[in-house]
């Protein structure tokens, strides 16, 4: 987050905002930025498998989203694993099918990769 942020200030377009357009603009994509740059990552890391459902979590972290049942957290309990994981199982799926996937079928160049993630900085239609 903090590495986007000071890219963008880098940016003459970016830079020349006013603040609080900064803030609106940054605040609206850094999630998306954020899960691009690490399905990117893993397609880097891991190959194009649509089959291996491993990806960077962060920059020295992978996680299996086939195997999720079998993690464990050191302090959570395994009553607590099991209603996250009924929470967030969903969402995984949704980024595994709507990003992950598609990422990997196209084997972005970074070049491409980056265009995104400016597209989707750059897209502020209807954001207040």
């Amino acid at each position: 987050m903090v590495a986007l942020a000071k890219m963008l200030m880098y940016t003459e377009k970016f830079a020349g905002l006013k603040f609080s357009d900064k803030i609106l603009m940054f605040k609206n994509a850094w999630t998306q930025c954020y899960q691009v740059e690490r399905a990117y990552t893993t397609v880097l890391s891991f190959g194009t498998s649509p089959t291996d459902f491993r990806a960077m979590y962060t920059q020295n972290t992978a996680i299996d989203f086939a195997d999720l049942k079998n993690y464990r957290f050191k302090d959570i309990d395994s009553v607590e694993y099991d209603e996250m994981i009924r929470f967030w199982f969903p969402i995984m799926e949704k980024i595994i099918r709507s990003l992950l996937l598609p990422v990997k079928s196209l084997e972005l160049t970074q070049f491409e990769a980056s265009y995104l993630i400016a597209q989707i900085l750059w897209s502020i239609q209807g954001d207040k």
